[in-house]
């Protein structure tokens, strides 16, 4: 079994492992994680969460999302 975690967080997924993967050094490093910070500021994260995984498991606390470097 397969478990990923991102570095720096609390945050695992032991069986559908996933990710965002970026060649080392690329510029897109910098565009996704600005991109990614966004969705967290304007709070369309907390929506897909909410639609995505609390409605579908009736939880209704949206977790902190995981740390972005």
């Amino acid at each position: 079994e397969i478990a990923s975690c991102l570095v720096g967080s609390e945050m695992c997924i032991e069986t559908d492992p996933y990710g965002i993967g970026l060649p080392k050094g690329s510029d897109g490093v910098a565009f996704v994680n600005a991109f990614l910070k966004k969705l967290e500021a304007d709070g369309t994260w907390a929506k897909l969460w909410t639609v995505s995984i609390g409605q579908r498991t009736g939880s209704t606390d949206v977790p902190t999302p995981p740390s972005i470097p």
